[in-house]
């Protein structure tokens, strides 16, 4: 009986180091998470904070598509992501997120 009660509480501790460390994990995938570290505008160690561009979007002229072997546009609506410093607003980590494609045959 008393090996049983180990296993379960070596269990249960297990479960709870688990859930104690997924919290700060969930906490970082939202965008109002921070980063600190060196900005390399101002050269002054800065809080970073996660922003993105507004919803653009390219059209293009592409040879063929599933729809069709035509010639024809395709639209491509995308925001630009990116960390930047709440001192100066310098830029890192940016890259591009498509958000969806429209074929415009």
């Amino acid at each position: 009986m008393k090996k049983t009660k180990k296993l379960l509480a070596l269990a249960l501790a297990l479960m709870l180091s688990l859930s104690c460390m997924a919290m700060p994990a969930m906490a970082m995938e939202n965008g109002s998470a921070r980063v600190s570290m060196i900005c390399g505008g101002c050269k002054s160690y800065q809080n970073f904070s996660y922003g993105s561009s507004d919803l653009r979007w390219e059209t293009r002229y592409v040879g063929g598509c599933e729809n069709t072997n035509l010639t024809h546009q395709h639209t491509t609506y995308y925001r630009d992501r990116y960390q930047a410093c709440d001192n100066c607003g310098h830029r890192i980590n940016e890259y591009r997120d498509v958000d969806h494609v429209v074929c415009n045959y």
